[in-house]
């Protein structure tokens, strides 16, 4: 995103649960796919990606993403965010260039949180499946698949415990939630009781 403003709410609604790297535009974000791709571990698990920006729109990033960038059959989730309406055809054109989800602007943070979560869930699943296939089984891989194997399945554990993470957080946000609720309730009630008690006494001033 080329706005810092929204960059600055995006890693306040994640960064309890994940490293956001903001870029600038489409194509810094691909320098810095690119410059990630060799680097096991350090690959982006998902694409937060606006769709107006100078330079590339979103469509234009995505699709160079999918066509060249993209690490063999891992497939990377990329949400794209815009304001851009109708939303149903600017979300119609993002599927068409090879997006996973779509956000409109503005977003609510806890959609934001929910959608990170499912895509990065999804991309595990993917991962699981394909560890359990018999190709990935196969004990007579080659050094370089075998190799390959392990990256991917470090990188599994890595994106289990980001998931893990995550849901901790929510939980304990959800419990969070739940005991200002409760301290709501006491002092509403604590407020009525001492309101009745005022409303006593001034009557028996009054008879007084």
């Amino acid at each position: 995103d080329d706005d810092e403003v929204n960059q600055e709410v995006v890693k306040n609604s994640l960064s309890d649960f994940c490293r956001v790297v903001p870029v600038m535009d489409g194509k810094q974000a691909l320098a810095f796919l690119e410059e990630r791709r060799s680097l096991a571990g350090e690959f982006p698990d998902l694409i937060l990606l606006d769709i107006q920006m100078p330079g590339m729109t979103g469509y234009e990033c995505c699709e160079k993403i999918r066509s060249g960038i993209e690490p063999g059959h891992m497939k990377l989730p990329v949400i794209m965010v815009s304001a851009r309406t109708p939303y149903a055809q600017t979300a119609i054109e993002g599927y068409n260039s090879g997006m996973t989800d779509f956000l409109a602007k503005p977003f609510n943070n806890e959609v934001l949180r929910r959608k990170v979560r499912v895509a990065m869930q999804a991309k595990m699943e993917g991962r699981k499946a394909r560890m359990a296939s018999p190709r990935m089984a196969s004990p007579r891989q080659g050094k370089a698949e075998q190799q390959k194997d392990s990256e991917q399945r470090h990188e599994l554990e890595q994106l289990k415990q980001q998931v893990k993470e995550l849901q901790g957080a929510e939980r304990s946000a959800a419990e969070k939630t739940a005991e200002a609720d409760r301290r709501a309730r006491k002092a509403e009630a604590e407020v009525a009781v001492l309101k009745r008690q005022l409303q006593e006494q001034q009557q028996q001033q009054q008879q007084q």
